[in-house]
């Protein structure tokens, strides 16, 4: 049973892939307002149902909020042009006075090749294409002119402006659980941020990644451990898993059973023992994508229920 606070660990809101503007706004509002560390939106295009913009979703976010941040949760870079993408995320950080975080990753998970395909970019190759491109654009935010010529890229004097807000840029928290991506974040990232990870799981994955990090030169301390869950709040733990199971089982076609250890489920005190697990484990974050009847009561007891005992 959870016995007294979690101190230094936050909580993040993903939103909905698709919903009412009004509603996406107000519950960023509520996060904000309730003492959420950030506000993330997810990045598909051809997902084979409706799904918003994740960066234009970000931009309305920033227009609507003061303090919190907000973030990428999680975008796949290789699908883009790095200098278009250098400019936009620069662009929705100077907007947002500094607050905009940077979650990249290489969808893992096989579910949409077609999001490769009409870039021209072979699912095998991703992962080559992010680790170049995430050494490439930070260069365009630190440096006045950026000459680079890579495998997958190549462009010469080009200036990227506005900077960033942050002398050091903008945060990239890196997604993903196999080797390459814990290597990738100990390399290049702020934060690492996988998924469907169990506690034990994420452990073994922090430790290896500690390893890289001092490897690479780097201090593991700089790195925010950080983990991303499916998530749904109830009254019980059996009306929460009665809200979350259905969805779950659509978008992996498997039974829920094989999905429940990585995700937040059940009553506030249910969910800050789930979190407790990861935190022993290395986690300092937790972003949730909360499956749910009514976002903004949901969000809202979060705050009030899970939030204020983490921080």
């Amino acid at each position: 049973m959870y016995q007294g606070p979690m101190h230094d660990v936050t909580l993040g809101l993903v939103l909905p892939p698709i919903d009412e503007p009004s509603r996406i706004y107000a519950a960023a509002r509520v996060a904000e307002d309730h003492g959420f560390h950030s506000v993330w939106a997810t990045d598909a295009t051809l997902p084979g149902y409706p799904w918003l913009d994740g960066l234009s979703v970000i931009g309305g976010v920033i227009a609507v909020t003061k303090r919190v941040e907000v973030g990428t949760s999680i975008f796949v870079a290789a699908r883009r042009n790095p200098v278009l993408l250098a400019h936009s995320l620069a662009s929705l950080d100077f907007l947002s006075g500094g607050r905009f975080i940077f979650g990249v990753g290489v969808a893992e998970r096989d579910l949409r090749p077609q999001e490769f395909a009409i870039v021209g970019v072979p699912m095998e190759r991703r992962g080559r294409v992010t680790d170049e491109y995430l050494e490439l654009i930070p260069r365009f935010w630190k440096e006045s002119s950026v000459t680079h010529q890579g495998e997958f890229f190549q462009c010469e004097q080009i200036t990227v402006e506005p900077k960033p807000v942050r002398p050091g840029g903008i945060p990239i928290w890196v997604g993903g659980r196999v080797d390459e991506s814990l290597r990738r974040a100990a390399k290049l990232g702020s934060a690492w941020m996988p998924t469907l990870i169990t506690p034990d799981d994420y452990g073994e994955g922090w430790h290896r990644l500690t390893d890289y990090a001092s490897a690479a030169g780097r201090d593991p301390g700089s790195i925010r451990g950080a983990v991303y869950l499916f998530a749904s709040i109830g009254p019980s733990y059996e009306a929460a898993r009665g809200t979350l199971a259905p969805s779950i089982e659509a978008i992996f076609h498997a039974p829920f059973d094989a999905f429940e250890s990585f995700c937040l489920v059940g009553t506030p005190a249910q969910w800050l023992e789930q979190i407790g697990r990861f935190t022993e484990n290395g986690a300092r974050h937790v972003n949730v994508l909360l499956y749910t009847n009514d976002l903004l009561s949901d969000v809202q007891q979060i705050g009030d229920e899970v939030v204020r005992h983490l921080s």
